[in-house]
């Protein structure tokens, strides 16, 4: 009998000293819940942006707590804006029950009532229903999971109408997911009308920090007053691949009637890949942490320089991946992609880095052969099933169509543009650069495109010299193929091109401090005053010219010529079907060129020096 009395009292003693323990941890589990809401209070904002808790009235017990504590939105860059974003948002009440159980360490209710200039906006619009509650636990691993519902939202004046919703939160130290529905949301105003069914929002991120993850918007049906969608889903997604950084967003309507047109099966994918992921983390905290790069310090200008430049260096890809939309009259599907490559000696280039492509297919019933001629002669091609398709490459030295060369596609402006971008680039990523002009603005200049510069925006006389000096360049680089065409070009070349060497020098003179009527003199070529050259071929004669000539063999020039030698722009043809298109110096090639074969497609294309090939 006394055996097993012990044991029993053994037994006993085992789980009164479990059920202590058990008691015990909660306790604990309290105390850690007060220091994490404590720490949550005291947190500084992180980079620019961040929620943080004030007048936080926590009361703690053995087994549950509960309090008030409100919600502000702190914003480092409030003051810069004009505002006061730091203001309380909500105010939340809560009630934990942090007994540990099987299910989780705590468990809790909270609702959240809009307080301050918010709940003053959010009563004018939507009335004083405004709250938000819900419940959830703590997991043993830490991950905080909730419910959350919001009641049905009216406002007759405004003519709004909400139907109630409800959703799921999931967060930890560096993951967050949210998923909310609405049945139905109605507007209506003396300007717009639109209604609202099946609306589903989903954040799904895996960092925090990075921003890695996905976001969803999907609608069933969006019916506005002049037409309706259907099947509307929004996808935007951002992965980081080894060392790359990629994002992207895809759009696709199922339906799409306006009027009297129907679009079915719209799609558009746009996307941003292959961004190096280092420099990326650093731009985005910079970016966060200055204001939108307009509060920088020196530290922090030093490391945008430097990531910037690895990004590009390093290459990326910009393109409209998909594009595709079916009608009663037929269907549109293409892409287009601007990819810079990566540079070979670690130095951005905007002129030897860049390439574009793109294709398109048009599938069209209703075309008469005129307009089908006209689509034909602008590039495109007619496949077996009848669909007019062209695909494009263009780089800083050629364009091509359908696999052809472009012959007489001017792309110089291109290319001197590209030259400007990276003198101006150059300029913003060297830190001992004499330029005075804020990295933010340098930032502003080469990531928001500034507006072409147009003949209109030059001083008159540049206006005109650039108006003949095109028309003069277009004349001398034409074919005299019979005499009538030889006679007709020389005399324009005669009229439009006589005296424009000198002409030029004394603009550039004038227009020294002018760096838009430098920028629209720079492409023209300075030592080569173009005329047609008299006569025959006299290489003390034609010099400082244009003229055309055929050589021994058959082959043939027409161009430029310095002192009897092919000096500028110049074709070369060869007697047989080659071609070289581009720039001598001193009757051997010089700059950048393109060499043909004899069936048009591209055999070199880059640049020469001194008659040897040396890049692409």
């Amino acid at each position: 009998m006394a055996p097993l009395m012990r044991t029993g009292l053994a037994i006993g003693g085992a789980v009164l000293l479990t059920v202590a323990g058990w008691l015990g941890s909660a306790a604990y589990v309290g105390s850690q819940t007060e220091a994490a809401l404590q720490s949550l209070k005291a947190a500084a904002p992180d980079d620019g942006a961040s929620f943080r808790l004030t007048r936080l009235d926590h009361q703690r017990g053995w087994f549950s707590s509960s309090g008030t504590a409100d919600i502000a939105l702190a914003d480092d860059c409030s003051a810069a804006n004009g505002s006061d974003a730091s203001g309380p948002l909500a105010k939340v009440a809560y009630r934990i029950s942090h007994l540990p159980l099987p299910s989780g360490l705590a468990r809790f209710d909270w609702v959240a009532t809009p307080i301050g200039e918010a709940a003053e906006e959010l009563i004018a619009l939507i009335g004083p229903n405004s709250t938000i509650a819900g419940s959830g636990k703590v997991a043993l691993q830490g991950e905080i999971s909730s419910d959350f519902a919001i009641p049905e939202l009216t406002r007759r004046s405004i003519g709004l109408k909400a139907s109630a919703s409800a959703g799921t939160v999931r967060l930890d130290r560096k993951t967050i997911f949210l998923d909310w529905k609405l049945d139905r949301l109605t507007m209506r105003s003396a300007g717009q009308t639109a209604q609202v069914n099946g609306l589903s929002v989903s954040i799904d991120l895996h960092d925090r920090q990075l921003g890695t993850g996905s976001y969803g918007v999907d609608i069933d049906k969006l019916s506005l007053r002049d037409g309706t969608v259907e099947g509307l889903s929004l996808l935007t997604k951002a992965v980081v691949r080894d060392d790359r950084f990629d994002t992207s967003v895809a759009t696709k309507v199922l339906q799409l009637d306006v009027g009297s047109e129907s679009i079915r099966n719209l799609q558009f994918d746009f996307a941003v890949t292959d961004l190096d992921a280092t420099s990326a983390q650093v731009l985005n905290q910079v970016f966060r942490a200055s204001c939108g790069f307009q509060q920088m310090t020196a530290d922090e200008q030093s490391r945008t320089r430097q990531a910037l430049g690895s990004m590009l260096a390093r290459g990326m890809k910009v393109g409209l991946r998909k594009l595709a939309l079916t009608t009663e009259d037929g269907s549109i599907d293409g892409r287009i992609e601007v990819e810079m490559t990566p540079s070979k000696d670690d130095t951005p280039s905007l002129v030897k880095q860049l390439r574009s492509s793109g294709e398109v297919s048009l599938s069209l019933k209703r075309l008469s052969n005129e307009q089908r001629e006209a689509i034909l002669g602008l590039g495109f091609e007619q496949s077996q099933d009848n669909a007019l398709k062209a695909r494009f490459e263009i780089s800083s030295a050629a364009l091509t169509v359908n696999g052809k060369p472009q012959q007489g596609v001017d792309i110089a402006m291109l290319v001197e543009g590209l030259h400007s971008a990276d003198l101006t680039l150059a300029s913003m990523l060297n830190p001992g650069s004499q330029s005075k002009k804020p990295l933010s603005d340098a930032l502003t200049a080469v990531l928001v495109p500034a507006a072409p510069v147009t003949q209109a925006d030059l001083p008159g006389d540049i206006a005109m010299f650039v108006e003949r000096r095109d028309s003069c360049e277009h004349f001398a680089g034409e074919d005299g193929y019979d005499a009538e065409r030889a006679a007709f070009l020389t005399k324009n070349i005669v009229e439009l091109c006589t005296g424009s060497k000198k002409q030029l020098i004394a603009l550039r003179k004038k227009y020294t401090g002018n760096a838009t009527a430098i920028a629209a003199l720079q492409k023209y070529d300075l030592d080569l005053d173009l005329r047609a050259c008299p006569g025959r071929y006299d290489p003390s004669a034609w010099t400082g010219c244009v003229g055309s000539r055929e050589l021994p063999g058959g082959d043939g020039y027409s161009g430029g010529y310095l002192n009897g030698k092919a000096h500028g722009l110049g074709i070369y043809q060869f007697a047989d079907g080659r071609k070289y298109d581009g720039n001598y110096s001193m009757g051997v090639r010089h700059g950048t060129g393109i060499e043909y074969r004899a069936d048009g497609t591209i055999a070199l294309s880059g640049r020469w020096d001194q008659g040897k090939y040396i890049e692409p």
